[in-house]
C-alpha cells in the first residue's frame, strides 16, 4: 500500500498496483514492479549480465577506496555508480571467458596528476613495496597528501585496499599481502588525495603496475 508524502500532487512511497515510489537522493521516482520473462536467455545476454555481476562485484570489493576516489563525480549519481560507469568497459566477455583490460581500469578520478613513474615489487617475505617520484602539488602542502592502494589478483578474484597508507612525500611505503596474494600476479592500482577533501582538485588520476613474481 502506497503512503502520500506531501499531498494528492505529491510523490508517494510503497507499492501502488503495478507501480512503486520511492526516493533517491531527495528525488521521488516511481518505477514498475519487476516481472519474470518467459523467454530463454540467449548467449550473448548471459555473458552481458555476467559482465554487468563482474563489475558490480570488483567496486563492492573496493567499497570506500571508490567513494572517496570517485567523490568528484557523486553529482546525481552515487560514487559507486560513477565507478562502475567509467570501468564497465574495462572488462568484457569473449566466447564466455572474462577479458580485462587491466591497465584502463581507474581507482579515481581527480584532476591532479599521478604519481609519476609508480612501480611495485614485492620482497622474499611477501611485502608489497611502492616507489614512485616526488609529486609537487603547489596549492596543497605535500605533506597532507595521502596514498591510497588497492590490489587485486587475476580477474580481480582477491581485493585488499590500504587507505592512506603514507604521504606521498614519503616516495616509498610497505604494505602486508593477503596470505592468498603471496605468489601470484598482483595488479596494484594507487592515487592520493587529501583526506576528507572529495573535490576533483584534491584527488589524482590513478596509477597502475602490474606484479609478476
Amino acid at each position: 500500500m502506497g503512503t502520500i508524502n506531501k499531498g494528492i500532487l505529491g510523490g508517494f512511497s510503497g507499492k501502488v498496483g503495478s507501480v512503486i515510489g520511492s526516493s533517491w537522493k531527495g528525488i521521488q521516482v516511481m518505477r514498475s514492479l519487476p516481472t519474470a520473462s518467459k523467454r530463454k536467455k540467449s548467449s550473448k545476454s548471459i555473458e552481458h549480465q555476467a559482465h554487468f555481476k563482474k563489475v558490480i562485484d570488483v567496486i563492492s570489493k573496493g567499497g570506500v577506496i571508490f567513494k572517496q576516489g570517485f567523490a568528484p563525480m557523486a553529482k546525481g549519481q552515487t560514487a559507486f555508480n560513477a565507478a562502475f560507469s567509467r570501468n564497465f568497459s574495462v572488462f568484457s566477455m569473449k566466447s564466455g571467458k572474462l577479458d580485462i583490460a587491466y591497465d584502463k581500469f581507474a581507482l579515481s578520478n581527480g584532476s591532479l596528476g599521478n604519481l609519476k613513474n609508480f612501480k611495485a615489487t614485492v620482497n622474499d617475505l611477501g611485502t608489497l613495496s611502492l616507489d614512485w617520484n616526488p609529486t609537487n602539488v603547489e596549492r596543497f602542502d605535500n605533506r597532507d597528501l595521502m596514498v591510497q592502494c588497492l590490489v587485486a589478483t587475476d580477474d580481480f578474484e582477491s581485493v585488499m585496499c590500504y587507505l592512506n597508507v603514507d604521504l606521498v612525500s614519503a616516495h616509498h611505503c610497505g604494505v602486508e599481502l593477503l596470505d592468498e596474494m603471496k605468489g601470484k600476479v598482483l595488479h596494484v592500482y594507487v592515487f592520493y588525495s587529501l583526506p576528507g577533501v572529495f573535490r576533483a582538485d584534491a584527488i589524482s588520476d590513478s596509477s597502475y603496475c602490474k606484479v609478476v613474481v
